[in-house]
């Protein structure tokens, strides 16, 4: 795995929890990682200080994953992840209606950056903003089509900042039925179509 060594105080924003590193901050990358490729993120004096996705060719050159030293990004790492913000959105109530409108997954308050999941009733809409959330696309609709009464997951990913990450915009359906021109939802017990 290759390593990314930050700049002499340019890891204080990472200890204390900020979610990107930017492109300024780095003073040395040991290998030659790829745009999705997961990293190893050091201090200027060598401790460890994260895991994330590199990106060189944006001003997010890490998009950190986890702080933790032996959490592996791997298929449970991203089941746990949304299994995790499911639970949260059932205990603040969220779920109650089978009709619900909510997100699901809001990218780095989710520990999940660049990754966006609207649930619509029974069809989940996902948006892929970064290289590294792109090639986990497979294990990313696994873990959302693992939510009870998920029946469609659908892609709208043509956002600009893709252009960022070298990625051409992606739209189309990824898992289960086409999903119907209208959906209705039910907010605050008011029924809307979307």
């Amino acid at each position: 795995m290759s390593k990314v060594f930050l700049k002499k105080e340019h890891d204080i924003p990472v200890k204390r929890r900020h979610p990107w590193i930017f492109s300024g901050a780095i003073e040395n990358v040991e290998g030659t990682p790829s745009a999705e490729e997961v990293v190893e993120v050091f201090s200027s004096d060598g401790k460890w200080l994260a895991r994330g996705w590199f990106s060189p060719h944006s001003q997010i050159a890490v998009r950190v994953l986890t702080r933790n030293t032996d959490q592996q990004i791997n298929t449970n790492f991203f089941r746990d992840r949304i299994m995790q913000a499911y639970q949260l959105r059932k205990e603040l109530g969220f779920v109650e209606h089978k009709n619900a409108a909510y997100r699901l997954i809001n990218a780095e308050s989710d520990y999940l950056p660049g990754v966006i999941v609207d649930i619509y009733a029974d069809v989940a809409v996902c948006q892929l903003s970064c290289a590294g959330a792109d090639k986990n696309k497979r294990e990313i609709i696994a873990g959302v089509s693992a939510i009870d009464g998920i029946r469609s997951i659908y892609e709208r990913s043509d956002v600009t900042s893709r252009k960022h990450e070298n990625l051409p915009p992606a739209i189309g359906l990824l898992y289960g039925d086409e999903p119907p021109d209208e959906i209705e939802i039910n907010e605050n017990e008011h029924v809307f179509f979307v």
